[in-house]
């Protein structure tokens, strides 16, 4: 694996954690 393919990888998965924990924090704002 390349270094831009591992850091690609790694950004990709920070964003998901992001929108997930955004999706989670307007969940528990909302109830």
């Amino acid at each position: 694996m390349s270094v831009m393919e591992l850091h690609n990888l790694l950004l990709s998965l920070m964003k998901r954690a992001y929108d997930s924990f955004e999706l989670a924090l307007q969940l528990s704002l909302l109830h």
